[in-house]
């Protein structure tokens, strides 16, 4: 009777080592899992990049106009900072490039692998006989089964 108890009691505790052992591993594996489903790479977000690029650098801001979100947020330097609707970021955006002559831009990092895509670029532009540079950030969102710009910084 002694020997059963001690068997079983051994048997207990190695079950008990082994569960908690191998919990930690499942917990690990579910947590991996959903990060490595997340890094998708999205194929229009690299169109709508391409496309904002050449707008940019054509001062055809026009061509971007199905390309906004119902909400974005906009901000240009320190002197507008909001969010604006799709009609008014167009608005904003136009006025802002209209004096500006483009001298060059490109984008020169592109993540279209991240839930919310993102580009960065420098902007090389002429305003009133002088050259000046800004930097430019856009993001994008998937809203209303399509991506759209959401976020728009010129800094």
């Amino acid at each position: 009777m002694k020997w059963l108890i001690i068997i079983f009691f051994v048997c207990f505790i190695s079950e008990a080592q082994i569960t908690r052992k191998s919990s930690p591993r499942v917990q690990k594996e579910n947590l991996v899992q959903p990060e490595a489903s997340r890094i998708i790479e999205v194929p229009e977000a690299k169109e709508i990049f391409k496309r904002i690029e050449i707008g940019l650098q054509t001062n055809s801001i026009e061509k971007l106009i199905n390309d906004f979100g119902a909400t974005v947020s906009i901000t240009i330097g320190t002197s507008e900072r909001s969010f604006f609707s799709h009609n008014q970021a167009f608005a904003v955006l136009s006025d802002y490039f209209f004096n500006l002559r483009t001298v060059s831009f490109k984008f020169s990092k592109i993540s279209n692998n991240t839930p919310t895509p993102f580009a960065t670029g420098s902007f090389v532009y002429i305003y009133k006989g002088n050259h000046k540079s800004a930097q430019i950030y856009v993001s994008l969102s998937f809203q209303e089964d399509k991506w759209v710009i959401t976020q728009f910084n010129i800094y």
